[in-house]
């Protein structure tokens, strides 16, 4: 090279010379030159790594797009692992609960067995005298729905219910008894579930005040049921099987001061619902309950019907009662998925949710496992 062989000069501001090597000349174009190729080596990578990115989130979008259920993108490593141990003892209610979660759900129901503490009958018995102190001590929650949701408004009238979205749309029943005319829930169950849901609301009284039970239940499909299609098939149906229909039956055995009571299986073969699955029954009798309960369970297998989900207001806390009434509705297959304090009544009555499985889930089986 030319720069070996010869000198630099460079000249500073008072005309002085400095003589510079030509070997300092090429030592110094060899670090440019190095330095160049660096920069342009850390230049092509970073736009190869922006490219990968941009094909990769890419390649994610397109994958998630093409999802039906966001939930499969998570569980790829358990949907090779079986789900007919839930759908078999939930009764076909979940069908994709992987088997090792559903024996922790069984693990946890054993955990809880027995669900209320009378070692102290003494204590146990005067707690049962001050509701609050009975309910803040017995009987918590024995099963966790997934994805259990509130319909209805905040406060006395909303009800927590077990995975809605698993209710069918297209033939959900739904029982509403003791409305004392508010009927969000019902309101409700239509937006959320289904326009589809056939819902009967019973009431021992017709009016309170200057309400009308029946002209608030068609308030509530006049709502619902906007368009004029949706209306015909609402109002022409031959059964009217969509909607919310208010029917003034009391719940029990009847009696001349209140002859429109109806048992159970009196309701269900006037509608016609023999052998049928109930998605949602939401019962508040005002402490019917206690009397009823078994009437309600027998007159239900009678009929052959499933009853799925049961919404019950238990007031109070009588003995035996209470004792007896969460044990047959265990010993039926229902497990309490929700207990909520009813604080209207100062704690002194509990909003119970209740979810129907086979009785196989309650075997100990040692189930469950870390």
């Amino acid at each position: 090279m030319v720069v070996l062989d010869q000198l630099a000069v460079i000249r500073d501001r008072k005309g002085s010379r400095t003589i510079i090597p030509g070997y300092a000349i090429f030592v110094l174009a060899c670090f440019v030159a190095i330095w160049t190729v660096d920069y342009q080596l850390h230049e092509a990578y970073y736009v190869t790594s922006e490219l990968m990115e941009i094909d990769s989130a890419s390649a994610s979008s397109s994958n998630i797009q093409s999802q039906t259920s966001a939930a499969s993108v998570a569980s790829v490593a358990t949907t090779l692992e079986s789900t007919e141990l839930a759908k078999r003892e939930s009764l076909g209610f979940f069908r994709d609960i992987p088997d090792s979660t559903w024996k922790r759900h069984k693990a946890r129901f054993q955990l809880t067995q027995p669900n209320y503490d009378d070692s102290n009958k003494k204590e146990f018995e005067r707690h049962s005298r001050h509701s609050n102190w009975f309910w803040a001590n017995q009987f918590e929650p024995e099963f966790t729905c997934p994805h259990e949701f509130r319909l209805g408004k905040l406060g006395d009238g909303g009800k927590w219910i077990c995975d809605p979205h698993r209710i069918p749309s297209d033939s959900c029943l739904i029982y509403s008894v003791g409305s004392s005319g508010n009927f969000e829930f019902e309101a409700n169950v239509l937006k959320q579930i289904s326009k589809n849901c056939e819902i009967h609301t019973t009431d021992i009284f017709k009016s309170k005040k200057s309400l009308r039970f029946a002209e608030e239940a068609d308030k509530v499909n006049a709502l619902i049921y906007e368009t004029k299609e949706e209306r015909i098939r609402h109002n022409n149906n031959e059964r009217s099987t969509v909607g919310v229909h208010f029917h003034h039956w009391g719940l029990g055995t009847p009696f001349p001061k209140l002859p429109n009571k109806k048992r159970f299986k009196e309701i269900m073969v006037a509608l016609h619902h023999e052998n049928r699955t109930i998605d949602i029954m939401k019962i508040d009798c005002e402490k019917c309950e206690y009397n009823q309960f078994g009437q309600w369970l027998s007159d239900w297998e009678e009929l052959g019907m499933t009853v799925r989900q049961v919404q019950l207001e238990i007031h109070n806390s009588d003995l035996p009662g209470v004792v007896n009434l969460m044990k047959a509705f265990q010993k039926a297959g229902y497990v309490m998925f929700h207990k909520e304090a009813n604080y209207l009544n100062e704690g002194k009555a509990i909003e119970a949710a209740f979810l129907l499985l086979s009785t196989d889930f309650q075997k100990n089986d040692n189930a469950g496992g870390a």
